[in-house]
């Protein structure tokens, strides 16, 4: 078993272990990037959002157009109240019309944690608006939340992106796995010159 750095101990599975090599494994394990705070590595400026009552059509064009994977869901006062990722609109694509009229109970060969998601997904598909699919509550950080804790969060929940927001819950930044990454990159590269 591949050794996990401490920032992602106790957040990941065996099977999740085995993607952490090399120099990223180390530079993860810098305390320059256990210390820094979600504020220093966040992206900030124009972040690309929707609200609520956006199309899936724009929202999926939002973003093809900018190159990212979801967009936090913002209401008229800048607000986080959703988030709506690529697999939302995928999965839209993925129900078979078997699944769209499977019935009251789910078939002997599947059980009902996978019937009751079909199911989500058969009402999702109805939808024409960005608050029919998206992710209601997302989950958020401040600031000031530790680059260790982030990443636990992002694995942990086995998501993209986190939203970053201020004490009304308004949108201030957004922290990717990719963000991480990078400084994660960054510091090591730093510390070896």
């Amino acid at each position: 078993m591949v050794a996990v750095p401490s920032l992602f101990r106790g957040c990941l599975d065996s099977s999740m272990t085995q993607r952490w090599h090399g120099p990223i494994k180390t530079a993860l394990n810098d305390e320059a990037i256990l210390n820094k705070t979600v504020d220093e590595i966040m992206t900030t400026g124009r972040i690309v959002t929707c609200s609520p009552d956006t199309s899936l059509d724009d929202a999926l064009e939002l973003i093809v157009e900018h190159h990212v994977t979801g967009l936090p869901v913002v209401d008229e006062e800048n607000r986080v109240v959703g988030i709506i990722s690529d697999f939302d609109l995928l999965a839209l694509e993925g129900v078979s019309e078997e699944e769209k009229t499977g019935g009251l109970f789910p078939t002997a060969d599947k059980d009902w944690n996978s019937f009751f998601e079909v199911q989500k997904l058969v009402e999702k598909n109805a939808g024409t608006t960005v608050s029919d699919v998206m992710t209601t509550d997302p989950v958020c950080v401040r600031a000031l939340t530790s680059i260790p804790s982030a990443a636990h969060l992002l694995l942990h929940k086995r998501i993209r992106r986190l939203p970053v927001t201020d004490d009304e819950g308004r949108l201030i930044g957004i922290i990717t796995r990719s963000n991480i990454i990078k400084a994660a990159w960054e510091s090591r590269k730093t510390k070896q010159v």
